[in-house]
């Protein structure tokens, strides 16, 4: 690392030269893998060619374009660092984060800035990958190239950054003994994947791990799809072609032929030969440190899978459930549909998979019910909402709404709480509230964030306890795809 103002490091494939982001170095539009374009279209990532001539890591729009959501020219990670002379920049934790795009479109946005940890003492990586059909697809057309051949291409590039990560991040200052992976949504499923994988499972008790710990913020409540009903779907939409007729059509067009892909993976090749749910539960996933939570209005995002929160209320009415007891304080319809969804789909995933994974290894829970001050007129926090605080990056320009002492003060303690658990595996009191690990029925921990944070033994306890008896989660969920379902 050197102390100008665009450093230059020297990677295993070649240099880079950054430039100066507030009290960070940033280097973006890193290259970790070759364009899967062309003939490498639903192929594993192939590994970059070494250069020789110095790669402008700048700022982007200096160089390069930001990714359209139909390019499938995407695999670039970005890094920040901290500057030199601002403390320590040697051995310094990773975080790794994967962006939530609901796996639809192709590269994904590049809004997220690690700027504001990384002048906070860690290394921080934001990985772009294949999303939607480029990152998730199974036809009898592939299959008959690659028997059984890989499906989960996204999860197969998330594991090509992380080994990039292996490779390079010490020259950033990083700790690759020491990198926690963490993602939002679609990416928080991908996180779950990760640790599910057998791909990164045999690793981690072979050789160096590529993670240690994980975080994963709004997984949603969506099973995977198998890969026959995927082929078959596939099929429907595309018809009976060779694998050199599917790289030959045009993104557009595949696109506008297959506009319903599910945004979940698919079960069924070696980076996930069974569901998320099933790994976790028969104890089949990495025993690592994992955080695991929601917010109070991940509801707002429930009809870009395709259906209503009334849809869903119904739903479970027809199949002869009753409710009413779950949530005697709602009048309002339209209230406990939202609070339904909500609960069915994103509130009842910590704790489903939280009293399964904290059988193996340390585990925390969480629920973010802070609305910023310009936004109180919101029923609560948005899906999504969660990840500026952790970010440190909600007092930023892009952020949304006015933000008041209040707001800037949880952003501070909710950021030290994900720095604590990047530098030790644990989060202990960072944020002022000691928080505790969810230990299933014996100690069910909910760390509530908002003003004041709390800590909540047995949190939503016998309502998220009798929605998990009802298997809710398991629901034909109307009017979505046959993709949708497993």
């Amino acid at each position: 690392m050197t102390n100008q103002s665009t450093p230059i490091i020297d990677t295993v494939e070649g240099k880079l030269q950054g430039y100066t982001d507030h009290e960070a170095y940033a280097f973006r539009d890193i290259p970790y893998a070759r364009p899967p374009v062309k003939d490498l279209r639903w192929r594993a990532p192939a590994p970059m060619a070494p250069w020789t001539a110095v790669h402008r890591a700048g700022e982007r729009g200096a160089n390069t374009a930001a990714p359209s959501p139909l390019d499938e020219d995407c695999l670039y990670l970005d890094v920040w660092t901290p500057r030199a002379g601002s403390g320590s920049t040697h051995g310094l934790p990773v975080m790794v984060w994967f962006h939530g795009a609901r796996l639809a479109g192709a590269g994904g946005p590049p809004s997220y800035t690690g700027a504001p940890l990384a002048s906070a003492g860690a290394v921080v990586v934001i990985v772009r990958y294949r999303l939607g059909l480029f990152g998730t697809f199974a036809h009898a057309g592939l299959d008959a190239e690659i028997p059984g051949g890989p499906v989960n291409f996204a999860l197969l590039d998330q594991i090509s950054a992380l080994e990039w990560v292996q490779r390079n991040i010490a020259r950033f200052g990083g700790d690759p003994d020491n990198v926690t992976i963490l993602g939002q949504s679609s990416a928080a499923r991908s996180v779950l994947a990760l640790f599910a994988s057998p791909l990164v499972r045999d690793r981690q008790l072979r050789s160096r791990p590529l993670f240690h710990r994980g975080v994963a913020h709004s997984a949603y409540g969506l099973s995977e799809v198998w890969r026959s009903c995927a082929v078959a779907h596939s099929a429907q939409a595309l018809g009976t072609l060779t694998a050199a007729q599917l790289r030959a059509i045009p993104v557009a067009d595949l696109v506008r032929r297959m506009p319903n892909q599910a945004p979940v993976a698919i079960c069924g090749d070696d980076a996930l030969p069974i569901s998320i749910h099933d790994a976790f539960v028969t104890g089949q996933q990495a025993a690592l440190p994992l955080i695991l939570g929601s917010t109070s209005d991940d509801a707002s995002v429930v009809e870009s899978f395709g259906f209503t929160a009334m849809q869903i209320l119904e739903r479970i009415g027809d199949a002869g459930y009753d409710l009413g007891p779950m949530y005697a304080e709602v009048e309002d319809e339209a209230e406990l549909a939202r609070q339904v969804a909500r609960d069915v789909l994103f509130t009842i995933v910590p704790r489903r998979l939280g009293d399964a994974h904290c059988r193996r290894a340390p585990t925390w829970r969480y629920y973010f019910d802070h609305v910023a001050t310009g936004e109180r007129e919101q029923p609560g926090a948005r899906h999504g909402d969660d990840v500026p605080y952790a970010m440190a990056t909600c007092t930023s320009p892009a952020s949304r709404g006015t933000l008041g002492p209040i707001d800037r003060e949880l952003q501070h303690r909710m950021s030290a709480y994900w720095l604590a658990f990047a530098h030790t595996g644990r989060p202990g009191h960072a944020g002022g509230v000691e928080w505790q690990p969810h230990v299933g029925l014996l100690q069910d921990i909910t760390l509530v964030l908002q003003d004041p944070i709390e800590s909540h033994a047995a949190f939503m306890g016998w309502r998220l306890t009798a929605l998990l008896a009802g298997d809710f989660g398991n629901l034909p969920l109307p009017p979505a795809p046959e993709v949708y379902r497993s």
